[in-house]
């Protein structure tokens, strides 16, 4: 994993958020990420030993101009 440093974060982000659809890109990322981020906290909070990562399901959503596809997570037992 690559250490990044807050300014280096910010230039990146700011350097994005500038071209074509970059917005869009940030917002999909971030979305997903924070998704991703949740079943994996969810799944570490699970009772159940049995219910694992299952995969996403795509959905769209509204994003800045245009239609965002975003990566729903899933997990085996459907109570996420």
């Amino acid at each position: 994993m690559i250490k990044l440093s807050s300014q280096q974060i910010q230039k990146a982000l700011n350097n994005k958020a500038v071209t074509k659809d970059g917005i869009n890109e940030m917002l999909k990322l971030t979305l997903n990420a924070l998704m991703h981020g949740e079943r994996q906290a969810f799944l570490r909070k699970e009772k159940d030993p049995t219910n694992k990562a299952n995969g996403y399901r795509p959905v769209k959503v509204n994003g800045y101009g245009r239609q965002l596809a975003l990566s729903i997570p899933r997990d085996r037992l459907g109570t996420l």
